[in-house]
């Protein structure tokens, strides 16, 4: 019987200490339409350790970020197969980039079912039945698992929807997406952040005012969806202050997860 376990291996499979790999960041961003979700992420491209960026551009909202200093690479696509193109060019390596955003997710469902309609019926605009929406999920999930599994930080972007449960009376936010990859997407990435604006009360010189700040949710509350693997690391919530104060929320969230600096977290928050 030949001996299995040797040094580094076992069964054949390199073994490693998990600090031993290279760490890489992976996230899904979701929220209302507006709410900056793409210039959140963008702020990658002013990290250091996460350029070179490339935004894949599918919702032209690459429109959002020409007015802040960012300047990721980017490609607009159009269709399926270009997905998959850029993905074998990720995957083959040589390129450079560190990161790569998706932006967004709900229209790269929407890319898959066309594909899926056109080869099935010869006609993008047919009704889908429920076997387009099985083979969408199907494959939605194996490119999402491939791209996560990429050497490289990955980070998507979604729109919000609420779910109703009969049972519990809960209204639940969660990603926008079609049956039930909208819970299954969340398991597959190591950060689900959900971004919101919220109007709060602010005493301001002897006077109450109303503001609206960007949030960021990093950790699930009864009737959100939201985690990250790190979650001793990063507050519960994280105020996002406008573009061009100097605050890049990119790097206090890549810091905090990857380099594991809880100390620089809390000081955000005071």
């Amino acid at each position: 019987m030949s001996e299995l376990l040797t040094v580094g291996s076992f069964a054949g499979l390199v073994v490693e200490k998990p600090q031993q790999r290279s760490p890489t960041f992976n996230a899904l961003v979701y929220g209302e339409s507006s709410v900056g979700k793409t210039t959140l992420v963008a702020s990658a491209d002013a990290v250091p350790a996460m350029r070179s960026v490339l935004l894949v551009d599918i919702e032209k909202g690459d429109l959002a970020i020409r007015k802040t200093p960012y300047e990721p690479d980017a490609v607009r696509l159009t269709t399926w197969a270009e997905l998959q193109q850029i993905y074998h060019a990720l995957y083959a390596g040589g390129h450079g980039y560190r990161t790569v955003i998706i932006d967004s997710l709900n229209e790269v469902v929407d890319l898959n079912m066309k594909e899926i309609m056109s080869d099935d019926t010869g006609e993008e605009d047919e009704t889908p039945e429920w076997k387009h929406w099985n083979m969408n999920q199907v494959r939605m999930l194996r490119l999402l698992r491939n791209f996560r599994d990429l050497p490289m930080n990955v980070i998507f972007t979604c729109l919000v929807k609420e779910d109703f449960d009969k049972k519990t009376g809960i209204t639940r936010l969660l990603p926008d997406l079609p049956g039930k990859l909208a819970g299954k997407v969340p398991a597959i990435f190591d950060n689900v952040f959900y971004y919101f604006m919220k109007e709060v009360k602010v005493e301001r010189d002897g006077a109450t005012v109303f503001e609206t700040p960007r949030i960021l949710l990093t950790q699930k509350t009864p009737n959100t969806v939201a985690k990250n693997r790190g979650s001793d690391v990063l507050p519960q919530t994280i105020v996002i202050p406008p573009v061009g104060q100097g605050f890049i929320p990119m790097e206090l969230i890549y810091n905090a997860v990857i380099g594991n600096q809880s100390a620089k977290l809390e000081e955000s928050k005071q």
